[in-house]
């Protein structure tokens, strides 16, 4: 959520707390109605929030370590290479910068042109397993990337949930907004309410820390012009 429709919700959260407390003054049918729609957007919101939410953050963790565990083994691979030549060094370098796409690649780049050091490289100190290894550690960081790309997908789609439950929910209070200030005419304790409740302030803007002025020469230090 934005933080403009951040705001909307919790407007539409007091909204319904207000039609909740004073349900009796804004009783009629109509009105009724428009509070329901408004109370179902924010049911929706919440339960698409948690799911957004989860989604969005579900399975980091896991990617990141199948990350470095990937990085490690090809680390100790390039490493071990060097030692073979130039051509063996250039075949299993590794990429800078690391993004995941250039990690897979790596990873097949070095398991297509491995096999003819296997020896080697177990004389070398690495374990007779290394390529098992590697492949599976490769797998892990691809099933780790599909299960990122879903969770993305699921978080689009709770965002998708959202934007559509809180403009039902914006749409059902500009008419309920009519109905209660007429109902309110004549209270005006109840009108000032109403209003704060509705109301969604735009103009707020998050703090930010003054900046440290950047020290500047001194007037009293700066040369005299040389008198003509």
């Amino acid at each position: 959520m934005t933080t403009n429709q951040a705001r909307q919700f919790e407007m539409l959260q007091r909204v319904r707390l207000f039609a909740g407390q004073h349900g009796d003054v804004i009783a009629s049918k109509t009105a009724t109605q428009y509070v329901d729609i408004i109370a179902r957007s924010v049911d929706d919101i919440n339960a698409h929030r948690v799911t957004g939410l989860s989604a969005r953050h579900a399975g980091s963790k896991v990617r990141a370590a199948a990350r470095r565990d990937l990085e490690r083994r090809l680390l100790a691979v390039s490493q071990a290479a060097r030692i073979f030549g130039p051509e063996a060094r250039a075949l299993f370098r590794l990429p800078r910068p690391r993004s995941d796409h250039r990690i897979v690649t790596a990873a097949h780049v070095f398991l297509h042109n491995i096999d003819p050091l296997r020896d080697h490289l177990h004389n070398i100190g690495l374990p007779d397993d290394v390529i098992p290894q590697l492949e599976a550690s490769l797998d892990a960081f691809l099933g780790a990337l599909d299960v990122r790309r879903g969770n993305k997908q699921t978080h689009a789609v709770a965002t998708a949930h959202i934007d559509h439950a809180l403009s039902a929910g914006m749409d059902a209070l500009r008419t309920l907004d009519i109905i209660v200030t007429n109902a309110l005419h004549d209270n005006a304790a109840l009108s000032a309410a109403w209003s704060q409740a509705r109301k969604v302030d735009y103009s707020r803007r998050t703090r930010r820390r003054p900046r440290k002025p950047s020290p500047l020469t001194k007037f009293g230090d700066l040369p005299r012009p040389t008198d003509v």
